[in-house]
């Protein structure tokens, strides 16, 4: 049995592995029903985000897929309208303000390759990103990140707090170390890490992984 999660692997169990290998996530589970999701956003902090997992759903958001501000008494009602798209439904805390970004790995011939950038209202107006071949030279997620043309929205500009750039970078580390022994042909998409003002946690995961000429016979 090769490592790494396999091809259907959901949100939460993405999430799962992350944790494991010391990557903050938000606290959360998935609800059973909707007068669990009333008690899960309680359990929280009373204020959620509830996210539908459905197979091959990859763009939530645009979906319908996801509720954001869901309170114990909004969650019945949300659970229903996420429970209807076909899945489960994941119940979140709501994690703090910051910088987002995009983080990702992919395979090449080369071997994996971690990629990260700004993301959130960033992403398309910077178009700004960094690419290293893992595994990482001690050091390099600092590198990175700070060669990113908005390294100073990180470092704090036009009145915006200075977010943990350390943590961000030891999170691509860890990223780095979770998927080196994972075979060839995955892609890995963390989008967005949520860069706070102490710490760094995944917000979104997902992954898919290109069939070998074995699994496709």
């Amino acid at each position: 049995m090769p490592p790494g999660p396999g091809a259907d692997a959901t949100e939460p169990q993405l999430k799962a592995l992350l944790a494991e290998a010391g990557i903050a996530v938000p606290k959360g589970r998935i609800a059973a029903s909707a007068e669990d999701a009333a008690a899960a956003v309680t359990e929280v902090g009373g204020t959620a985000v509830l996210k539908a997992v459905v197979p091959g759903l990859l763009h939530k958001t645009e979906a319908g897929g996801v509720e954001i501000g869901v309170t114990a008494e909004t969650a019945p009602e949300a659970y229903g309208r996420l429970a209807a798209l076909g899945g489960q439904v994941l119940v979140e805390e709501l994690v703090g303000e910051g910088v987002e970004l995009i983080v990702g790995v992919h395979t090449t011939d080369l071997g994996p390759v971690l990629t990260a950038g700004l993301g959130g209202i960033f992403t398309e107006v910077l178009d700004d990103v960094g690419h290293r071949l893992l595994p990482l030279a001690p050091g390099g997620g600092a590198e990175l990140l700070a060669g990113l043309r908005g390294a100073r929205i990180l470092a704090g500009t036009r009145g915006r707090a200075a977010v943990d750039v350390e943590a961000a970078a030891e999170l691509l580390h860890k990223v780095g170390e979770l998927v080196q022994d994972w075979p060839a042909g995955f892609a890995l998409d963390l989008n967005p890490v949520r860069v706070l003002r102490k710490g760094a946690v995944v917000l979104d995961a997902a992954l898919s992984v290109e069939a070998s000429e074995e699994t496709a016979r």
